[in-house]
C-alpha cells in the first residue's frame, strides 16, 4: 500500500525524480541477514545490474538499504531504497532519479531516510 508519493515539479532529463513509501509485510522470524537477502532477490527482478546492499541504522531503526538501476525504455533510471523493518511489517522507502543524476541526489537522498520515523 502506498502511504506516501511526491516528485520534483521540475523535469531534468523528461525525467521527475521521485520518493514513495511503501508498506508490506515484515521481517517477521528471519534474521536481518536472511531479511536483507530476500530483499536483494527481489531486485534481482528489477535490474540486469549490481546490487549495492547493506544493513544500516538510521534514527528510524534498522532498514536494508539497496541501490541498484532499472532500464525504463531509452532512460536507465537509479533506485536508491531504505526497506525499514517495524516487525510484522517493512515500510519501502524509495528515491528514484535517472542514473545520470544520482550523485547529485544521494545526500539528499539520505538525509530524507533519515528522517523517516515508525510512529
Amino acid at each position: 500500500m502506498i502511504a506516501f508519493a511526491a516528485y520534483d515539479p521540475t523535469l531534468k532529463g523528461g525525467y521527475r525524480t521521485s520518493v514513495n513509501v511503501l508498506s508490506a509485510g515484515g521481517r517477521d522470524t528471519r534474521t536481518v541477514a536472511q531479511w536483507e537477502q530476500d530483499l536483494v532477490t527481489q531486485a534481482k527482478r528489477l535490474t540486469t545490474g549490481t546490487i549495492v546492499h547493506s544493513v544500516v541504522t538510521e534514527p528510524g531503526g534498522t532498514a536494508v538499504y539497496l541501490e541498484y538501476h532499472v532500464p525504463s525504455g531509452k532512460k536507465t533510471v537509479a533506485v536508491q531504497q531504505y526497506v525499514f523493518d517495524a516487525g510484522t511489517k517493512s515500510y519501502f522507502v524509495t528515491f528514484a532519479t535517472l542514473a545520470g543524476l544520482e550523485k547529485g541526489y544521494s545526500a539528499t537522498f539520505a538525509a530524507a531516510a533519515r528522517s523517516f520515523r515508525l510512529a
